[in-house]
């Protein structure tokens, strides 16, 4: 999910995802924010919205996957997540 769309922005987007989620009881889809926005207030701000995980741009490969196998890690529950891996990846430096 990019966090700066036109129409509707990455991060009103992964809240109405949440939400449509949450009324119909659908589990939650796999979300990773990518952006160029690497603060870790936008961080925070993916996090809250819903992603679960960010990804800050330009990015590799590697740290693209690293943050799928994140997202969805967690949507299997936490026995799933490696406690060491942040939610934020490849902006770790930020944390």
């Amino acid at each position: 999910m990019d966090m700066q769309m036109p129409v509707m922005a990455g991060l009103s987007a992964t809240r109405a995802i949440r939400e449509h989620e949450t009324a119909h009881h659908l589990p939650a889809t796999p979300i990773v924010m990518v952006t160029a926005n690497a603060m870790r207030q936008h961080r925070d701000q993916a996090i809250e919205a819903g992603a679960n995980s960010h990804l800050a741009k330009p990015f590799t490969p590697a740290s693209l996957m690293e943050a799928i196998e994140v997202a969805l890690a967690e949507g299997q529950g936490p026995e799933a997540l490696d406690t060491t891996t942040p939610k934020t990846v490849a902006t770790a430096h930020l944390a």
